[in-house]
């Protein structure tokens, strides 16, 4: 990393309307909506990951951050 990077570190949980979410296939990099991610078997889901992270925080309905801590990442690097 570079000396001036900055590290965000985060987690929470968002709630956001099925047909707003895209799922990327990982091995074929098509995308599925999440109405057709939530009629898949467990076994097949875990072959998605959500296409666009930042989209769906953005239209979230709801949600809560648990934690975000910002830092310099020269600072984590003294302690």
């Amino acid at each position: 990393m570079a000396d001036h990077d900055i590290i965000i570190d985060f987690s929470g949980w968002i709630g956001i309307d099925s047909k707003k979410l895209l799922f990327l296939h990982t091995g074929k990099m098509e995308t599925i909506s999440g109405d057709e991610w939530i009629k898949l078997s467990e076994d097949d889901r875990a072959d998605y990951i959500v296409d666009d992270i930042i989209a769906a925080i953005r239209d979230a309905e709801e949600g809560e951050w648990d934690l975000i801590d910002i830092a310099d990442i020269v600072e984590i690097e003294k302690n």
